[in-house]
């Protein structure tokens, strides 16, 4: 009698590994059959006004990182710390990152973080970093 208990429960262990097996399987295919993560796209091409354009290329000639996030956006200006656009002295240049921040909010929602670059011609081009 011992060895039939002790025959049935291997047999349950067995079975039970199996259906572990075949479920760890199935949802390992249906991980990989998602769609990756898109990575993040190319330079985007905003459109500003020219007076945010002029005072943003007057800020640096460098790229000019953005962070937006919950507690607001945040701006980092050649080598000095980032800060939020909020402080900015510069009321000019505040207006203009607050437009660009709209402007990327827009397409890439409410949490982002990006290179904006003014060109020659003051065309203004986002590299979202994530």
């Amino acid at each position: 009698m011992l060895m039939f208990a002790v025959g049935a429960l291997l047999a349950a262990i067995v079975v039970a590994l199996i259906a572990v097996y075949v479920y760890g399987n199935r949802v390992k295919q249906g991980l990989e059959a998602r769609t990756p993560v898109s990575q993040p796209d190319g330079p985007l091409s905003l459109s500003v006004s020219e007076e945010s354009a002029a005072a943003l290329s007057k800020l640096s000639v460098e790229p000019i990182f953005l962070k937006q996030s919950t507690d607001g956006t945040r701006v980092q200006i050649d080598n000095r710390p980032l800060v939020s656009v909020a402080i900015l002295t510069d009321e000019m240049a505040g207006a203009a990152l607050r437009e660009v921040a709209v402007s990327i909010c827009e397409r890439y929602g409410h949490t982002w973080t990006a290179l904006v670059s003014i060109g020659d011609e003051g065309a203004v081009s986002v590299q979202r970093l994530s």
